[in-house]
């Protein structure tokens, strides 16, 4: 059973990366040799088709349900906490400078802060 890394109690994203993982690991037995190669690349697919998806104005919830599941079969495969690392990575992003949103909508941190 998979404890992943933690100086704390379980949060609600802890535990539905649990199950999830627990779910892959009996669905998919052949990521526990390949680790996360399967459901990263798998990722990128469903990554398109939620943009697919966007731009022609259909409902991306399922979509974006499958990236969900994807990200947290990574983290439980690499045996990390999804939860402590977003919340360390938005402590960093909290404190960044960004740049104004491209022709996407797409605002990059300043690298001069690295």
């Amino acid at each position: 059973m998979k404890t992943y890394k933690r100086e704390r109690d379980w949060t609600d994203l802890d535990h539905l990366q649990f199950l999830v993982g627990c779910w892959g690991d009996r669905t998919f037995p052949s990521h526990k040799q390949s680790g996360v190669r399967g459901p990263v690349y798998h990722l990128r697919e469903e990554v398109e088709e939620l943009i697919e998806r966007f731009e022609v104005g259909e409902d991306i919830s399922a979509e974006a349900a499958d990236c969900g599941i994807l990200l947290l079969m990574v983290a439980h495969l690499a045996d990390f906490s999804l939860d402590d690392a977003i919340q360390e990575k938005h402590r960093i992003n909290e404190n960044r400078t960004w740049g104004p949103p491209d022709e996407n909508g797409i605002c990059h941190h300043r690298h001069e802060e690295e």
